[in-house]
């Protein structure tokens, strides 16, 4: 299976370590050659939205937070306000050498963009990150509501590789320790949030109720169309009655037949 070289992160937070986290790892894991941002317009902005990534979406806020962060890890400090003043915490220099190496690498990358989508329009910017091939979806730091939009939207489609950054074995402290360099490997987990047993239980209970809700419309046309030419050959006749009386009682057996079967 081809590695992907594409990573669309959904963005909520405003906090760069989480994006950082996610980048980070994801060079160790993936071919990455692309970085794409990607914040939802919530259903109050969609009028007189343009679908313009002005400066002040927050897709651009963030990548501009995450490219920040980087560069400074990589020259060894990490930077924090405590009681209203900014400080430079130092990190170790061999985890300032491991950032250098993951900032130059974002610095060569041919695309790094951020795109900001309507709600109303998630179906079908999923259709379009899908349909490229290649990628891997993130949504360590989205909000629980859109979170369910896209996983669920993703499932409808086949599935994809939507991933989250997780702390776990620690207490979150939100600072220079939550970082990925400063974690041993059970502190943290990057879990495909599309396997398990749950999700194929669900995958194929989706498929099978596709299925079955198609042979019912194919039972329905095959009666549909033998009731249609004796009503046209020969009206009126014990026939006509019959497959009539036969027809619509199959009809009914086929659609209620699912109904029966959950009760």
């Amino acid at each position: 299976m081809t590695r992907p070289t594409r990573i669309y992160i959904f963005v909520t937070s405003d906090s760069p370590d989480p994006y950082v986290n996610v980048i980070v790892i994801a060079l160790r894991l993936f071919d990455l050659r692309e970085i794409h941002f990607v914040s939802i317009a919530p259903p109050s902005q969609v009028d007189g939205y343009d679908g313009s990534n002005g400066s002040g979406s927050p897709a651009d806020q963030v990548a501009a937070a995450v490219r920040r962060r980087l560069e400074e890890l990589s020259r060894g400090v990490y930077s924090k306000v405590i009681e209203g003043r900014s400080i430079n915490v130092p990190i170790r220099p061999e985890a300032a050498d491991k950032y250098k190496s993951a900032a130059s690498t974002v610095r060569r990358m041919k695309s790094v963009t951020t795109e900001r989508i309507r709600s109303v329009d998630l179906d079908a910017a999923l259709a379009r990150y899908i349909g490229s091939g290649g990628a891997v979806f993130d949504v360590t730091a989205f909000g629980k509501k859109d979170l369910v939009d896209v996983v669920s939207l993703m499932l409808s489609r086949g599935g994809a590789e939507v991933r989250t950054f997780e702390i776990r074995n620690k207490p979150r402290e939100y600072n220079e320790n939550d970082l990925f360099y400063a974690l041993a490997e059970d502190q943290y987990s990057y879990s495909c949030l599309t396997d398990g047993d749950h999700v194929d239980l669900a995958r194929r209970r989706m498929t099978a109720r596709s299925i079955a809700f198609r042979n019912m419309l194919y039972v329905t046309l095959l009666i549909f169309l033998p009731v249609l030419a004796v009503q046209f050959l020969w009206p009126k006749s014990w026939l006509q009655t019959m497959i009539v009386g036969l027809a619509t009682a199959v009809s009914v057996a086929t659609w209620l037949l699912p109904i029966l079967r959950k009760g």
